[in-house]
């Protein structure tokens, strides 16, 4: 299954096959209409966040996901292991509508998790915390907001997409596409595995910056992709057949693009390969009828403020035990500037000052 652009719209090529419609079936007004409304939009960010989820759990060998039910909620957990032994951490998302969450600690109980990190989407930005530490449930509960942007919300047409777009950014992505068109670049999409050769992807991956990745973690990403049964994989090549930039992802049946890891050539700045294979990207997903395209490791660059701004909720449970104390503070020394990490330093923190009133009393 194959499809090619050097220049202009992107065509398909027939000889090979073409990749499914996964269209919702909406004009671009009417995606932006139906993602404007709350519950549509509750539930395009639950897709983000457990596609992130789905993410890290391959990307750090966690065990199979667990789910929790409490009425229309649902908590999709997964266990960290080392060596095949689990570490005491788990790690959630809550889906569903809002509502409170005491429950989360008999949920966490039947875990059997030390500790345990929920992600969930606020219905708004700046709402309300809606989990108190509760002194005798058994565990240190510590919560705070943040936010992320990793939903790019896709309309009918590329000049849409480009029309909604900021000023300078339209420009720089005319002008990256210009570039590639007059330089020879050609760009192509297919569901097989085989469009670049390990050797290629390592080389290209050595010049990608700022960091690197390493070719086990491109396997486990390229297995993952396969797995969904709706892969994808695009490359931009340079007239002398040179890959420039590689993606790799894969599509669901709701019209939704899952965007796994991007490979650039950081030789190659001027024409930002980045930005031209997003470019390209959205131009082909919006062909074939998809109505998001979700970053899910996240969104960096210059499509950063066009992406859909995500309030969030952070809940982190720590167990009222020797092994939930050390645990955490292992987390806090080896993690300090992740979120795990600050949060059990949070919980630490709220730990010892309730121990502290409960002696002066």
């Amino acid at each position: 299954m194959f499809l090619s652009q050097s220049s202009g719209p992107v065509e398909r090529n027939l000889q090979h096959g073409s990749l499914p419609e996964v269209g919702t079936g909406r004009t671009g007004a009417g995606r932006a209409e139906a993602f404007g409304a709350g519950g549509q939009a509750g539930q395009a960010l639950d897709r983000v966040l457990l596609a992130r989820l789905h993410f890290t759990r391959v990307q750090r060998g966690g065990q199979a996901l667990t789910v929790c039910r409490d009425r229309e909620r649902v908590l999709s957990c997964f266990r960290y292991a080392v060596a095949g032994m689990s570490t005491g951490l788990s790690e959630g998302v809550l889906s569903g509508p809002d509502g409170p969450m005491g429950w989360l600690t008999d949920a966490a109980d039947e875990s059997g998790a030390d500790l345990l990190k929920v992600t969930r989407a606020l219905p708004e930005a700046g709402a309300a915390a809606t989990v108190e530490p509760t002194d005798g449930a058994g565990w240190t509960v510590v919560d705070r907001a943040t936010r992320a942007r990793e939903l790019l919300v896709l309309p009918g047409s590329f000049e849409e997409f480009l029309g909604q777009l900021g000023r300078h950014t339209r420009r720089n992505i005319r002008g990256a596409l210009k570039a590639a068109a007059a330089s020879g670049f050609a760009f192509t999409v297919s569901t097989d595995a085989g469009m670049a050769g390990r050797a290629e992807l390592t080389a290209l991956a050595r010049r990608t910056r700022p960091r690197r990745m390493s070719a086990s973690l491109r396997t486990v990403l390229e297995d993952h992709a396969d797995g969904t049964g709706r892969p994808f994989r695009s490359v931009i090549r340079d007239a002398e057949g040179g890959i420039v930039s590689y993606c790799c992802g894969y599509l669901s049946g709701a019209g939704t693009a899952y965007l796994l890891y991007q490979l650039n050539d950081s030789g190659l700045n001027a024409i930002s390969p980045s930005l031209l294979h997003r470019a390209y990207l959205v131009e082909w997903l919006v062909g074939v009828g998809c109505g998001e395209l979700v970053f899910v490791h996240g969104c960096s660059g210059i499509l950063f403020h066009a992406c859909v701004r995500q309030p969030l909720e952070e809940v982190f449970l720590m167990r009222r035990s020797w092994t939930g104390y050390a645990r955490s503070g292992v987390l806090n020394l080896l993690t300090p500037k992740a979120s795990v990490g600050q949060l059990a330093r949070m919980a630490l923190s709220r730990e010892m000052s309730r121990r502290v009133t409960w002696w002066r009393r």
